[in-house]
């Protein structure tokens, strides 16, 4: 409710006006359903659907088979848009003929100031085949794998659907998105502002979400080893190392049990990946370190910033 006004009002301001606006009420127990309603009033490229709560991959999914335009996007509801969004990007898409626009994205706190963050610089328009797409994909540091922040040509998107229940749902269905692809453009100039947010679900310290996540990882790294063999030690690496980052987290919030319960989980992915090739030797020594000095790897890592 707090943020729901800057997010479609960004939208519906776009210099780029031929929009078909779909505003998915996932259960809100607040004012959003009337204020959906409202704009839907004001509006006649709004439509409203409002639907008991599944969560965010029921709220994506019910969006996406309801949309009827050429080209779909996805905006969370504390998130917006720059003025000339969807102009930049439908122009990319016409351009290159492009399957999937790649935007820039910038990270603001609550009151919609720019912080340093986990931005996305995109310094010139690229167009990338599928594979080379794929492994910027996967690489942590390149092509980030939300949903939001992209254009998709609606046919590509036909027959995918968001895992309801998981929080990390875009990890289970962006990469088969490029997989449907053939060209993917990368677009300098438009950008999509996230708002980072106490509330936000991806940053609460939450076993169950963090647990989501490594299982999103495990998926994409199977899918990896059957579509893009070539791709299946890069992404066994940033599985392997995902599981650090996360036992950081559990770590510091105090969780005992579920830290303990992690530390065995990762016994058995130690086992199974650490003769990997591409396993990075640094990660191979922080796990020996967890699994016998915590806190003196913990202390370690905070000086050395490594769960940065």
């Amino acid at each position: 409710e707090k943020f729901i006004h800057a997010c479609v009002d960004s939208v519906l301001h776009q210099t780029y006006e031929n929009l078909e606006v779909i505003l998915v009420d996932d259960g809100s127990p607040d004012q959003c359903p009337q204020i959906c309603d409202q704009y839907a009033k004001e509006d006649a490229r709004v439509r409203v659907i409002h639907q008991e709560n599944q969560g965010l991959s029921g709220a994506r999914n019910t969006g996406t088979a309801a949309a009827t335009g050429e080209y779909v996007l996805y905006l969370d509801s504390d998130d917006f848009l720059q003025k000339d969004y969807c102009e930049t990007v439908m122009q990319a898409a016409l351009d290159s003929d492009a399957d999937i626009v790649v935007g820039e994205i910038r990270t603001v706190d609550e009151e919609g100031k720019q912080i340093p963050g986990d931005d996305y610089h995109i310094p010139e328009r690229q167009i990338l085949d599928r594979a080379e797409a794929m492994r910027r994909l996967i690489d942590p540091t390149d092509i980030r794998g939300y949903a939001w922040g992209k254009l998709y040509r609606r046919t590509i998107l036909e027959g995918i659907e968001y895992p309801v229940g998981k929080v990390y749902e875009d990890r289970y269905t962006v990469p088969k998105y490029f997989d449907h692809s053939e060209k993917i453009c990368l677009c300098p100039g438009a950008v999509c502002f996230y708002r980072m947010t106490g509330s936000s679900i991806t940053h609460q310290v939450n076993s169950k979400n963090l647990y989501d996540l490594l299982d999103a990882e495990k998926w994409l790294t199977e899918y990896c080893r059957e579509h893009y063999p070539e791709l299946a030690g890069t992404m066994e690496s940033v599985y392997f190392g995902r599981y650090i980052h996360i036992w950081i987290k559990l770590y510091d919030s105090g969780q005992k049990t579920e830290v303990e319960h992690l530390v065995r989980r990762m016994k058995q992915v130690y086992k199974e990946y650490a003769s990997g090739a591409q396993i990075r030797a640094v990660h191979k020594i922080s796990y020996k370190m967890i699994f016998v000095m915590p806190a003196l790897y913990r202390k370690l890592a905070h000086m050395a910033h490594l769960d940065a």
